[in-house]
């Protein structure tokens, strides 16, 4: 009889042991499931976090496109009205030249040497205002190229700024992530 009782008592523990086995698993399983549902949150958190980023991404290049485009406009713009001024310093420069050929005209047609004096200083005056002309053509035409340089170089350095951020910002992104103890998504 106590045979019997011990029998039953353990086939009462083996029972009961499945059955904390049972429990066990389910928990298990339980926690297992819970654990892929909060993977799959974090995945889904982490791809809208990646499409926003693609999206600022998508946004920044527009802008960097518009910029680019009114950057283009203002130098087509500036490069014109700077054809225009030069277009009329020639003008000027023809008109002085063509002033000085007919004064050189008159003098070789001038009896009078005093007459012929006066017309000398003249021409004299108007070939120094020639040359200042053409001094001041040259030095805007190499003041516009320097400045077109100077343009490219002020946007070069923006965008290499705006490329270094944006590195710095990825960088910040998964510095973060690992110190929370996630590690990014491949």
């Amino acid at each position: 009889m106590e045979i019997d009782l011990e029998k039953s008592q353990l086939q009462l523990e083996n029972e009961q042991n499945e059955r904390n086995e049972d429990y066990q698993q389910i928990d298990n399983e339980q926690k297992l499931k819970d654990l892929k549902e909060r993977r799959e949150r974090e995945k889904e958190k982490l791809r809208i976090i990646e499409r926003k980023r693609k999206e600022e991404e998508e946004q920044e290049r527009i802008k960097d496109t518009q910029k680019e485009k009114e950057r283009e406009q203002e130098m087509y713009s500036w490069n014109k009205e700077q054809n225009e001024i030069e277009k009329v310093k020639r003008e000027q420069l023809e008109k002085e030249k063509e002033k000085m050929r007919e004064i050189q005209k008159e003098i070789e047609n001038n009896k009078y040497k005093e007459l012929d004096q006066q017309m000398q200083q003249t021409i004299l005056q108007i070939e120094e205002t020639v040359r200042r002309l053409e001094q001041e053509i040259a030095l805007r035409e190499s003041e516009s190229q320097i400045d077109f340089i100077r343009s490219k170089a002020v946007e070069s350095s923006l965008s290499a700024q705006e490329a270094a951020l944006s590195a710095s910002e990825i960088t910040t992104l998964v510095i973060s992530k690992i110190i929370s103890g996630r590690t990014p998504l491949k």
